[in-house]
């Protein structure tokens, strides 16, 4: 991305670019990635909550709650070292490139919508128990990105409400960042209510 930087172009401008660019990767990877993450350590054939309870006896809140915490710990230390690189990226390769905190509250948001459709793919896992469904949650964030190009009507509004996603050519959310917030934590509740009442 920095090496196709034009240079008749403004310097606010090519960083803008760059850092778009940055999100579009991270976001697809890093949400596809945290998908599989969420819904691979929670499928029945991978989870070893029945055998901790025999040796153990690890209550299944505690046991949930601290796996989602080890989770969410590997996807925020995966989000801190991209933006990281990209701050490294761009000093060292571009002589305009514009330190902004703004780069920081992106990158920020882009933790919190990998850890919605993360929570999002542990429910639909709990569910269905089928690994497969990964593919339903992957969907719901890629089309998401087709629906923010248009950013208005009541299609718009209605899924970003239910699914959360950036704006086209933004790193905000259309509901504001307490809305996405509140969707976590539902998912996070819901998922350890499902959890504590099913059958390992």
């Amino acid at each position: 991305m920095i090496l196709t930087m034009n240079d008749n172009v403004s310097s606010i401008e090519n960083n803008f670019l760059y850092f778009n660019n940055s999100i579009l990767m991270i976001r697809f990877i890093g949400g596809v990635w945290t998908i599989f993450f969420f819904s691979y350590s929670f499928i029945s054939r991978t989870d070893q909550y029945v055998y901790l309870i025999c040796t153990a006896r690890i209550s299944r809140v505690k046991y949930f709650v601290t796996k989602i915490m080890a989770l969410l710990s590997w996807v925020g230390l995966f989000v801190w070292i991209e933006y990281v690189l990209f701050l490294l990226i761009g000093f060292s390769g571009y002589q305009r490139f514009i330190f902004s905190g703004d780069s920081l509250n992106g990158y920020f948001n882009c933790f919190l919508l990998m850890v919605y459709y993360g929570f999002l793919s542990l429910f639909l896992i709990q569910i269905i128990n089928n690994i497969f469904t990964l593919i339903i949650p992957v969907t719901i964030m890629n089309v998401g990105i087709i629906i923010n190009e248009n950013a208005s009507g009541l299609i718009y509004r209605i899924y970003n409400f239910f699914f959360p996603n950036f704006v086209n050519d933004t790193v905000g959310f259309v509901f504001g960042v307490s809305h996405i917030l509140f969707m976590i934590i539902f998912l996070f509740v819901l998922n350890l209510i499902i959890y504590y009442f099913k059958d390992l």
